[in-house]
């Protein structure tokens, strides 16, 4: 019995051998498309399971730079003012800034309009400065001096007994870490007379941050 099963089967198998073979071309064409887009998909998934993996880790382990201090006003030889901002990175990797840029500048208290020279804390490329966690650095920051063309009307329009002003100091950084994610601390602060220090101004907080 078993022998004419067998037989029979080879028989059907040499009897129709070209559409047996179609149709498992068929089947295995079939399957290999569904593999393809398993496999695809499975590779999206795991890609974007990854990358949600590192922006996670970048999030938590990411450098911090933040204003630690600033000291000052000072006058050098010139008689110009300056003062020292130091910055710390509070972060658990390193970071690496890249541009600099403040400036300490007088204003009205009344209509916010600066004095000669003006402001100018836009950040400027420098050579690279890497801070480990906990490291800090030094900046030095000198009032520009006023252009003889413009030194009478600031000393017209600023004279201290006249019109309330206000000191400020002004800045920012850029800085990246080392997946090359690019962030930004701002600093604004004016001079409290009383305590002859900088202290954060209220009316300029959205100056004031950390990306």
């Amino acid at each position: 019995m078993n022998g004419d099963i067998f037989t029979t089967a080879l028989e059907f198998l040499d009897k129709y051998n070209g559409a047996v073979t179609a149709v498992a071309t068929a089947f295995i064409a079939i399957f290999t498309i569904v593999l393809v887009f398993v496999t695809g998909r499975q590779a999206r998934l795991t890609t974007a399971a990854l990358n949600l993996a590192r922006q996670e880790f970048v999030a938590t382990h990411r450098p911090r730079v933040i204003v630690r201090y600033i000291q000052g006003p000072f006058e050098n030889d010139e008689g110009r003012q300056f003062y020292w901002i130091t910055f710390v990175n509070i972060g658990v990797n390193r970071a690496i800034i890249e541009a600099f840029g403040a400036d300490l500048a007088k204003r009205s208290d009344e209509t916010h309009r600066w004095a000669p020279p003006g402001l100018d804390a836009e950040p400027k490329e420098i050579a690279p400065i890497v801070l480990t966690c906990g490291q800090r650095y030094v900046f030095t920051v000198t009032a520009r001096k006023v252009p003889e063309a413009l030194a009478v009307v600031a000393t017209q329009l600023f004279r201290e007994s006249v019109i309330p002003h206000q000191l400020c100091a002004v800045g920012v950084i850029r800085y990246r870490d080392g997946d090359g994610v690019t962030r930004y601390t701002g600093f604004f602060r004016v001079l409290d007379d009383g305590r002859r220090s900088f202290v954060l101004s209220e009316h300029d907080s959205e100056m004031e941050y950390q990306d």
